[in-house]
């Protein structure tokens, strides 16, 4: 039918064309689950494209963008690897299972925490949901083992515009002083499938080829592996990495002295830090954890 556009199908009888998804191609709706004119996508209609063929490594729920115009991936994850979950702590993994390297609770929140420390679908972190708070968290005192302390004063830290400047409402300190940003809403330009780095954005979800060509090794430094993954705010996860090599050379590298690399510490290398760092009266040994994001408060603890 000249002038007309949308998926034309066969019809049951198989002797003739099924033409009611054909439609003025002048006449594009939006919303109506056909295809039409530049649509990439509509509603339910995907043009049998997922997660994995826009972001390579990932599976999950991909969607369309309100306005047709692209795909909206920020709901796409890295695929777990055939080797998480196989019970052996293979090359890159942090945990695999009930193997979790020795750390605890403790290890990784510090003196006072406790309960059952799990390994998360990746295998390339920890997963601290059943643990209870280690004694500093709470006490409305920020400190250094601390991402933020839900009764600290300064209520600016909570605005997620500290965050992000165009973003609205407030994260959340959850009870393991760590922050949530799942109740921050994305300024209006983020997902809408154009990469605008002069807004802050570092990539778009909805746009595969904004962060596409960056990996985690140009990142994280030589070795790292994984899918560098993109948040509902625009802005670079490193979630679905693996530490790189440099992890473990004794070398702390970090953006201090060099942007690709963001080790908190380094075996030896703690950047200064002591288990007194935790307030007055602690002593004991800090350490460093084996991938490098963070301390270890093993030996940590209250005189």
């Amino acid at each position: 039918m000249p002038g007309t556009t949308g998926t034309l199908s066969c019809a049951a009888d198989c002797l003739s064309f099924d033409l009611t998804k054909c439609v003025n191609s002048s006449e594009t709706v939006c919303g109506n689950n056909v295809i039409e004119g530049n649509e990439k996508c509509d509603g339910a209609s995907l043009n049998d494209t997922k997660c994995a063929d826009l972001v390579p490594g990932t599976t999950g729920s991909l969607k369309c963008l309100s306005d047709c115009s692209n795909f909206d991936v920020s709901e796409c994850v890295m695929s777990t690897p055939e080797m998480c979950g196989n019970g052996v702590l293979d090359p890159g993994e942090d945990c695999d299972g009930e193997l979790l390297s020795g750390y605890t609770c403790k290890s990784i929140l510090g003196p006072g925490a406790e309960g059952k420390l799990k390994c998360s679908y990746t295998c390339r972190s920890f997963d601290l949901s059943e643990c209870t708070p280690s004694e500093t968290c709470g006490n409305g005192a920020r400190s250094f083992n601390e991402a933020c302390d839900p009764n600290e004063e300064n209520q600016q830290r909570f605005l997620c515009s500290t965050l992000y400047a165009d973003a609205g409402g407030s994260r959340t300190c959850t009870s393991m002083c760590r922050w949530d940003t799942g109740t921050c809403v994305p300024p209006e330009h983020c997902g809408n499938g154009i990469f605008e780095p002069e807004r802050g954005e570092e990539c778009d979800p909805a746009l595969a080829s904004s962060f596409a060509d960056r990996t985690c090794a140009g990142e994280l430094g030589p070795g790292a592996d994984g899918i560098i993954l993109c948040s509902s705010l625009c802005k670079i996860s490193y979630a679905g990495c693996g530490r790189s090599d440099t992890c473990g050379d004794g070398i702390l590298q970090n953006a201090a002295n060099d942007v690709n690399y963001h080790e908190t510490c380094d075996t030896d290398m703690l950047n200064n830090k002591k288990c007194s760092n935790l307030g007055p009266g602690y002593t004991g040994t800090l350490k460093c954890l084996n991938n490098c994001t963070g301390y270890d408060f093993s030996d940590c603890h209250k005189e």
